[in-house]
């Protein structure tokens, strides 16, 4: 069997996701700092008309649990804070500033699906606040909610151009929708505003890739990589792209300098394997990817790329014990299910081969691989 018919089974990690699949912005997920909390100036100036009709002692209660909240807030006292706060509102519902702040406290606290319906009522008080159209983004941003995001961050930025973490909010925002074009808008406008702003060339990087100008993202990284030398994350994700363009020695480089800054970053081992395993290295390959599976015994993918080393060996009985953990962990592996049924075939057990190629052709139905391998198991005797 030849061995390129094993290579198509590699597949390398997600460019940044970091850790966690999606633009890594697993950088993205730094979470903006809640609004302040509003002080007594923000009452006087806000509420005359709002708090007509309601008689001078209610008013008073009102600004003494305002001013308790405020206070508990500032001792991250949460619980007494909301107490105040909710206290206010049973008198005096038509202040905003009660719901914006109870929603701030509500969103250090975690409570964020609580911060949003206040943040919201807040709005529907006065749609004019920018700092609650920040605070509301940022609670939305942070359960995942980026199209309900999006136009909160723009209407804080329409009021505020300059704010370069909003900026930075929205355009994550835009990445994880994969509206990637406007996401290259705006880390552009924060690299043209702080050209050695790491943070922003990675995700810019990230999102140029996901388009496949690699030229642009590698030049990205670069620039990175020259400001910010140690940093393991976006050496990872240069090493990934440098794989990805077929540079797999410089892709290794990487990957040795990032597990000499931060041994224990399993993906390294994991893509440093892959690009042994392109480079036909197979005892370095097998090294690193036992490694990775130390570390992410969990990891369906690294148990794929082991067996894929057996494969090229073709040690059909290793590569069938690997392929059977990746499957197990995780049932759906398209290119395990698919070079299980290779194997499969070539023992001569069409039935098991028929019934993993057919799963495969489920999950990844325009696979002309798969639909090819499919047919010869259906034909064979």
């Amino acid at each position: 069997m030849r061995k390129s018919m094993f290579q198509s089974s590699l597949f390398l990690c997600c460019l940044g996701l970091m850790a966690t699949s999606h633009i890594s912005l697993a950088a993205t997920k730094q979470v903006e700092p809640a609004t302040e909390i509003s002080e007594n100036h923000n009452w006087d100036s806000a509420n005359p008309l709002r708090t007509k009709g309601r008689s001078k002692e209610v008013v008073k209660q009102a600004r003494h649990f305002f001013n308790e909240g405020n206070a508990a807030a500032r001792k991250n006292n949460f619980q007494a804070a909301i107490e105040a706060y909710s206290a206010a509102i049973d008198l005096i519902e038509t202040i905003p500033i009660l719901f914006q702040n109870r929603g701030t406290v509500y969103a250090r606290n975690n409570q964020l699906q609580l911060a949003i319906e206040d943040y919201n009522l807040a709005l529907q008080l006065d749609p004019s606040l920018v700092a609650v159209h920040r605070s509301l983004a940022n609670a939305y941003f942070r359960t995942d909610r980026f199209e309900k995001a999006v136009p909160h961050f723009q209407e804080a930025l329409a009021n505020d151009e300059t704010n370069i973490v909003t900026r930075m909010r929205l355009a994550d925002s835009f990445a994880r929708l994969r509206r990637r074009g406007e996401a290259i808008e705006h880390y552009s406008i924060i690299i043209q505003a702080e050209p050695g702003n790491v943070n922003a060339l990675k995700k810019r990087g990230i999102v140029l890739a996901q388009t496949g100008d690699l030229n642009s993202a590698l030049d990205d990284y670069n620039q990175g990589i020259t400001i910010a030398p140690k940093d393991a994350r976006l050496l990872l994700n240069r090493g990934l792209l440098l794989a990805r363009m077929k540079r797999y020695e410089e892709s290794i480089s990487d990957f040795d300098a990032v597990l000499q800054l931060e041994p224990e970053i399993a993906e390294a081992y994991l893509n440093r394997g892959a690009s042994y395993l392109r480079l036909g290295a197979l005892a370095k390959a097998q090294q690193n990817f036992e490694t990775a599976i130390e570390k992410l015994p969990n990891s369906s993918l690294a148990h794929l790329n082991l067996a894929s080393v057996h494969l090229a060996r073709k040690d059909l009985d290793r590569a069938l014990m690997g392929l059977d953990e990746a499957i197990r962990l995780n049932q759906n592996n398209v290119h395990a299910l698919f070079l299980r049924g290779q194997v499969y075939l070539q023992r001569g057990e069409r039935k098991l081969a028929l019934g993993d190629l057919t799963h495969a052709r489920k999950l990844a139905p325009k696979n002309k691989s798969i639909l090819r391998l499919l047919e010869k198991a259906q034909t064979a005797q």
